[in-house]
């Protein structure tokens, strides 16, 4: 979706990250091609057998989650009309304006040691 590149774009430094989940080919090759053929540039993973879409109880195409800071889901958008995008917004900027998380002991020790390897 172009809106999620721009978006990708235009709030990575307030933190925003933006991942596609792609079932439309097993091969890595289509796959490229097609994101570059739509300006995508974030980064994709293919769900084979379906296991990332039946996780999330995906039932349309596209879905976008909204996942905030702390890693839990808190808006989700099934299928997308031109339009969506406004509501879209309103949820990523109120996401974004939620202050960082506070490292914890455990996240600091999984830091150090991802660092290390």
């Amino acid at each position: 979706m172009p809106i999620l590149q721009l978006w990708s774009e235009q709030f990575k430094a307030r933190g925003l990250r933006v991942v596609g989940v792609t079932e439309m080919s097993t091969d890595a090759d289509v796959i490229k091609q097609a994101l570059a053929e739509v300006g995508v540039k974030y980064p994709a993973v293919t769900d084979h057998g379906e296991r990332i879409a039946n996780a999330y109880k995906v039932t349309a195409h596209p879905t976008t989650y909204f996942v905030d800071r702390r890693g839990v889901i808190r808006h989700a958008e099934e299928g997308f009309l031109k339009g969506d995008e406004v509501e879209m917004l309103k949820v990523l900027e109120k996401l974004l304006a939620e202050p960082k998380p506070k490292p914890t002991a455990k996240s600091t020790r999984k830091a150090r040691k991802a660092v290390r390897r």
